[in-house]
């Protein structure tokens, strides 16, 4: 090859490889495909350049023209609607035995979490869980059923053969050395009632076996039954000892009510569902009869042998019917029962009846607290006093009217605590007052003042509201003096036709010649614009609380309506 070719080479593989990229591959394919071996082509011979030409006029640039919108909506077209995304198909339930999802090694046994079909019998039901077993019994044989607030469509009853769908769970309480197995239907479960009355036959087990948590799981949730259980000391949560390391409970049924269970009792069968939690082994019973086998409880509720016609105390049991006070009540149910008190009267409800009760607070009226003929407590006891209706508040001070007619009826409540406050106390409000029953005198002893003494709101129940009771019209002459005063003192009365004669200072004026006063203790009339009395102002009616201070029976009025001109 002659030299000047071989040196021109790098130059013109060059070329072909940028010729191949700027043409867009448009050379042959073997011009651009054989790289490492190109065509040896010769270099084309160089154009003549050409003569200069004139420049190009300049064309004025064409006016600038919006750009269109991109993707512009069509007029009056609406928008498309969004379709949802389909909701994934549902899992499909499979169908299992109770004693399928109970023992792990059954064949078929499914894994948690999955949603299963399951028919058994309701052998017990508590609230949001109910217990569903092979009506057979036997190992792996009870399993329970979550239901939470679902409805299921049905109600739950003991007896029912149900078909159940839900999804299987093993829940581990925390703490806990074996999980819960249980159903699941609070979300998207359901029942079928296939039939009612089936009886659940319990499975017969040593204490000792159920009471190992390991040895016991076969029978976790399932129905069964104990042969001579002795009943321990008792536990917290109203639960009990049963010999043998294992507990009783009352999550189904609440024996402590009727104090069934006592520690030394033996049961000749003991029957409930089995179950571990709270780190305890356990039996919960349904019934009285799983605990007292062959009880009629129509014909002794209590189960302890005394039939209900001769039980000196039938609601609780009491083998022995003692009765240390003769007053026929057994003393298991007796409040006082070393006082005779057949009427049980326990009028605090402490649970002390009145006959022993150290700290009784007796219900009272006010009648008995004002009637001079009633014998009545007697001042410094503390009194109860129930359905009073409150007619007026003043400072430190109300006052309270039983609701009924005529004399004695009404009373002042005084606060010890000039600070306390009862809230919702107005009148009308209709209340419950326990306090000190006190008789106030003034410096003379010319007379004295009934009240309460309260030092707590709590000692202040208001209970209602109702109508205020009608003013008793009486003739302030018969106000003015003590021996026909004090029949209405601190009830609601109205003096008629009356002229106000001197202002006798501290706010009070006289009513005629009587010697009865207003008081302005309650409303404050001697401040309205205009003035409300004053001397000489003639009423046709003043209604108020009639009180004794200061030596003088006086009437409170409570507001300008009070006033009748």
């Amino acid at each position: 090859m002659d030299e000047p070719l071989i040196a021109e080479y790098p130059m013109k593989f060059n070329r072909i490889i940028m010729l191949c990229v700027l043409m867009g591959g448009a050379l042959s394919i073997g011009a651009c495909a054989d790289s490492e071996n190109p065509p040896l082509v010769p270099s084309p011979e160089p154009e003549p350049t050409p003569e200069a030409q004139p420049e190009p006029e300049v064309q004025p640039e064409p006016e600038a023209q919006p750009e269109p919108e991109a993707n512009p909506e069509p007029e009056g077209q609406p928008e498309p609607e969004v379709q949802p995304e389909p909701e994934p198909e549902p899992e499909p339930a499979i169908e299992a035995t109770i004693q399928q999802l109970r023992d792990p090694d059954a064949p078929g046994h499914p894994e948690p979490g999955r949603r299963v079909i399951v028919e058994g019998v309701v052998s017990a039901t508590r609230g949001v869980v109910f217990f569903m077993s092979d009506p057979a019994g036997g190992e792996w044989s009870g399993i329970s059923v979550f239901v939470g607030e679902a409805n299921l469509g049905l109600r739950i009853e003991e007896g029912q053969r149900l078909r159940v769908e839900g999804r299987y769970q093993e829940f581990l309480f925390e703490g806990e050395p074996e999980p819960l197995s249980q159903i699941n239907a609070s979300v998207a479960g359901r029942a079928e009632l296939l039939e009612s009355g089936v009886a659940v036959s319990p499975t017969t087990v040593a204490v000792s076996t159920l009471a190992d948590p390991f040895d016991g799981e076969p029978y976790e949730s399932a129905l069964v039954l104990i042969e001579g259980a002795t009943i321990g000391q008792a536990r917290m949560f109203g639960e009990f000892d049963v010999e043998g390391g294992y507990r009783v409970d009352d999550l189904l049924f609440n024996y402590n009510r009727q104090g069934l269970l006592e520690p030394g009792l033996v049961l000749e069968s003991l029957v409930g569902i089995h179950q571990f939690n709270f780190g305890n082994t356990k039996v919960a019973p349904r019934r009285i009869t799983d605990l007292f086998a062959g009880c009629d409880p129509t014909q002794d509720q209590e189960c302890d042998g005394a039939l209900d016609l001769a039980d000196n105390c039938p609601p609780e049991r009491n083998v022995d019917q003692s009765d240390g006070d003769d007053d026929s009540l057994g003393d298991v149910c007796d409040n006082c029962p070393e006082d005779a008190n057949t009427n049980q009267s326990d009028e605090d409800g402490d649970g002390f009846g009145d006959a022993c009760d150290f700290d009784f607070t007796p219900t009272v009226t006010v009648n008995d607290l004002r009637n001079p003929d009633v014998q009545g407590p007697e001042p410094g006891d503390e009194v109860r006093l129930q359905n009073l209706v409150v007619t007026a508040v003043g400072p430190r001070t109300f006052w309270v009217q039983e609701q009924v007619d005529g004399p004695f009826a009404g009373l002042a409540v005084f606060f010890v605590d000039p600070d306390l406050v009862i809230p919702g106390l107005v009148e009308g409000a209709v209340v419950t007052i326990t306090g000190e029953y006190t008789e106030f005198a003034g410096q003379s002893q010319m007379g004295t003042l009934s009240q309460i003494l309260v030092s707590e709101a709590a000692q202040v129940t208001i209970t209602g509201t109702a109508e205020l009771p009608e003013p008793l019209v009486i003739a302030p002459a018969t106000l003015a003096i003590a021996e026909t005063s004090e029949a209405f003192e601190s009830m609601l009365v109205r003096v008629q036709a009356v002229t106000t004669s001197d202002d006798v200072g501290f706010g009070e004026f006289a009513l005629g010649e009587s010697g009865y006063r207003i008081d302005d203790f309650i409303f404050d009339y001697n401040n309205t614009d205009p003035p409300i009395v004053d001397e000489g102002v003639t009423f046709t009616a003043i209604t108020g609380i009639h009180t004794f201070s200061f030596d003088r029976y006086k009437l409170l009025p409570r507001g300008a309506a009070d006033f009748q001109r």
